[in-house]
């Protein structure tokens, strides 16, 4: 895992700064409408002031969530008609931007009436091609219940993980915004930047039309879609939830504004064809309009690498889009649709710690996911929560069989952060390795019998969700002729990025 804390509490010390600011409503400056002018600089003692000899920053990205303009060799820049409120500095390559008290970087300021200019610090930082980064999808609390939840199951296993960031991939909580202050003081604990991308129960539920449906969000977190470089990656965390929806059947939709569209095309067109670009949002691309997932698809292909990150659903799913698809490259898309650190929303009995197991729909428990980057290499890996590492996935198999029956049963296994390029493959007491079979429209009958056993006695408040298809379950059969007694099936699954993971079953053959 990456060293990705060492700026950390160098750049705390700008916390109070920089909430001072915030309580006073922003920094003076011209008024949303007029030119803004400011200065980026490198605040080389971490004070939030720029103090003499403290030099300006050239060729930053600045914008107000539609336009982008660069800082000039002196570091200032002039942006012309602001269209927002809050004006953010596209954070480069070596650079960090100053973190408040709850792990929030502060990037952004606010556009208030007043003489003056913005002053936007950045501080040195690690400029590795080398992190992680934690993808935490869907803690979704809606009460303090839940919160405690997050705290036990999430929170507290994940303390002492050594990483660049975390990034929170939406729906941090249902439709309760009260709840984000205690929320991002439980991961400001971690001692890493959190990052947040909006989801769908993070908006405004009064708003009008989708422009101010994130006034909360936008005075808690800042600008909802961002960009930032880290190493050889350049990251951008889009608000794809659309609310209301102009029609259809849902409150919202997946999609972006034009005033975002401009925003992303004008970010991506100052970035390198030969970098790793990683996109972040909540809605996952399956879900979002044809036509803005047919314009992210055309800009995201001419770059040699690329992932997109997402939430939402509360199960795992992996996508590699292609021309048959719509996306213009011979290089599928790769499209990671995240476990969430929920589950299935902190429902099901709770364990002897009082803790909701929270299984998924597809029988993957929750968790969160690391992203590891060398350069532009990425691996992911799926952390189950209060579980080992290594569990990655269970099989599904009766503990007793009957020899005539052998080939009656199958042999399930649900590999929990699973794509279709993943291989498992199963050996019976030590001999040649099988491989199985990746079958779709399939429920997991774990779960399923999980649910089913849970439903009688289960308060409305825990009792789960009805199961889904499992789109990463493989199968296979017993060999015939086993003899009877007990026999070892040995169990590999080797993701895509050729790391394997081994677990052993016992079957009882009856005669």
């Amino acid at each position: 895992m990456s060293r990705g804390l060492s700026m950390y509490a160098t750049i705390r010390a700008l916390a109070v700064v920089w909430l001072f600011a915030a309580a006073a409503g922003g920094l003076p400056c011209p008024a949303a409408g007029a030119t803004v002018r400011g200065i980026v600089f490198v605040d080389a003692d971490a004070d939030g002031q720029r103090d003499a000899g403290e030099r300006g920053l050239a060729g930053v990205g600045v914008s107000d969530g539609e336009t982008i303009v660069e800082t000039g060799p002196d570091g200032r820049f002039a942006l012309p008609a602001a269209h927002d409120a809050l004006v953010f500095a596209i954070v480069p390559r070596g650079f960090a931007a100053p973190v408040d008290a709850r792990g929030v970087p502060r990037f952004w300021t606010e556009v208030v009436p007043g003489p003056g200019e913005v002053a936007l610090p950045l501080v040195p930082a690690d400029a590795g091609g080398r992190f992680d980064v934690l993808l935490v999808a869907d803690p979704q609390v809606r009460d303090r219940t839940d919160v405690d939840y997050f705290r036990r199951d999430i929170v507290e296993p994940l303390h002492g993980t050594s990483a660049a960031f975390a990034l929170a991939l939406g729906d941090i909580v249902y439709d309760a915004p009260d709840l984000y202050p205690e929320l991002t003081a439980l991961t400001s604990r971690l001692g890493m930047p959190f990052m947040f991308v909006p989801g769908n129960h993070d908006v405004d539920r009064e708003a009008h039309d989708d422009r101010t449906s994130d006034r909360t969000w936008r005075r808690t977190f800042g600008p909802a879609t961002r960009a930032f470089d880290r190493g050889a990656a350049h990251f951008l965390l889009i608000d794809d939830v659309i609310y209301p929806a102009p029609e259809g059947p849902s409150d919202y939709v997946g999609g972006l504004r034009e005033d975002q569209w401009r925003f992303v095309e004008a970010d991506l067109a100052r970035v390198s064809r030969d970098r790793l670009v990683v996109v972040a949002l909540h809605i996952p691309l399956a879900d979002m309009r044809e036509a803005d997932r047919l314009r992210l698809f055309r800009l995201l292909a001419p770059f040699a690498r690329r992932l997109v990150v997402a939430g939402h659903w509360h199960i795992q799913r992996q996508y590699f889009w292609s021309r048959e698809d719509g996306f213009p490259s011979d290089e599928p898309l790769h499209e990671f649709v995240a476990p969430t650190a929920s589950g299935s929303w902190w429902l099901g009995e709770p364990d002897e710690f009082g803790i909701p197991h929270a299984t998924m729909r597809d029988g993957a428990p929750n968790g969160v996911t690391r992203l590891e980057i060398d350069g532009t290499a990425y691996r992911l890996r799926f952390v189950p929560a209060r579980r080992p590492e290594g569990d990655q996935f269970h099989v599904a198999l009766p503990g007793r069989v009957r020899a005539r029956r052998l080939a009656a049963h199958e042999v399930l296994v649900n590999v929990y952060a699973g794509s279709e390029r993943t291989r498992v493959t199963m050996r019976v007491d030590g001999g040649a390795p099988v491989a199985l079979t990746r079958t779709e429209g399939r429920i997991d009958p774990l779960y399923a019998a999980l649910v089913e056993r849970e439903a009688p006695r289960a308060p409305r408040r825990h009792r789960m969700p009805r199961p889904i298809p499992c789109p990463h379950l493989w199968r296979g059969t017993l060999p015939a002729g086993l003899a009877a007694g007990p026999h070892v099936l040995g169990i590999s699954v080797t993701d895509m990025f050729g790391r394997t993971d081994r677990k052993s079953v016992i079957v009882v053959v009856e005669p």
